[in-house]
């Protein structure tokens, strides 16, 4: 063999060696997306993250019903300003947001709860607690049989039989939060998940503890429905840990379920957004 032939069979060699090095690469890029967003329930066009209005702490009994408020808009050149956020949660949005970005590559919808009030089929994590008209629905929902908060007094209890988890009237130098997920019992192809706390720190700690750590959520609820008690060291999201956990078996068929859901929603989507009388053709 020439060393021509060499220098050409080394080229080709090399080129090869790089395509299949691309090729897993890419393999594994979508292997990782894949199992986020089945963890996640994120197979449609639009997942949100949803925040509640800031409330400023004072010594008043809460609302035993979720209030309708009417959220002001204000206009700036056609922007819509929400309402203002706390800290807690701006840290939580990022936490979240940057997971799906980096994990699954796509952007959700970021929405204050009044927005989407009124929306009950959609999959979304809702940040915040009795704030956040979201966490509120999904608390209710008869889905949830796994933990939920008490206003009076405020506790962290089991769905189950209503055993106290965390007493807020106890917690010395820890805010403690939950992180829930469940399918509706409305509409069981979506996904509701909630991160909220005692505090600040339980909030942005259970947001936190969720983007980062979901694969040691994963090792112990599967892609399952779940609820979990965690416990985070104030002025430290990272601390975080589980102290408590709950879940149900998940259904080895739901997510071909509920891609073939989302697929024919699209459909009829693009039936309704057809031109009708050749109306928007170009001529």
């Amino acid at each position: 063999m020439s060393q021509i032939e060499t220098i050409i069979w080394n080229i080709v060699g090399g080129i090869l060696a790089g395509l299949v090095l691309l090729g897993l690469e890419r393999f594994h890029k979508f292997f990782r997306a894949r199992r986020f967003r089945s963890f996640f329930g994120c197979f449609g066009s639009e997942y949100y993250i949803v925040y509640g209005r800031y409330v400023v702490p004072q010594d008043v009994e809460l609302p035993v019903e979720k209030p309708k408020i009417k959220r002001p808009r204000c206009e700036t050149k056609g922007i819509g300003l929400g309402p203002v956020t706390s800290g807690a949660q701006a840290k939580s949005l990022s936490y979240l947001v940057g997971a799906f970005r980096k994990e699954a590559y796509i952007s959700p919808v970021i929405s204050a709860h009044s927005e989407v009030d009124e929306k009950m089929e959609i999959s979304f994590i809702s940040i915040g607690g009795f704030g956040n008209f979201k966490t509120v629905d999904l608390l209710e929902n008869a889905a949830n049989v796994f933990v939920d908060f008490e206003r009076s007094p405020l506790r962290i209890v089991r769905k189950k039989d209503g055993k106290t988890v965390v007493d807020a009237n106890t917690v010395r130098n820890f805010d403690y939060g939950i992180i829930v997920k469940i399918h509706p019992a409305s509409d069981p192809t979506q996904t509701w998940i909630c991160c909220a706390g005692f505090g600040v720190w339980a909030t942005s700690g259970s947001a936190y503890y969720l983007a980062n750590k979901w694969r040691e959520i994963k090792k112990w609820a599967g892609y399952g429905e779940f609820g979990c008690v965690v416990k985070t060291v104030a002025g430290s999201d990272d601390s975080t840990i589980v102290i408590g956990r709950y879940r149900t078996k998940p259904h080895i068929f739901r997510e071909p379920i509920v891609w073939l859901n989302w697929l024919i929603r699209r459909i009829e989507i693009m039936e309704v957004e057809k031109p009708k009388n050749g109306s928007g053709l170009l001529k």
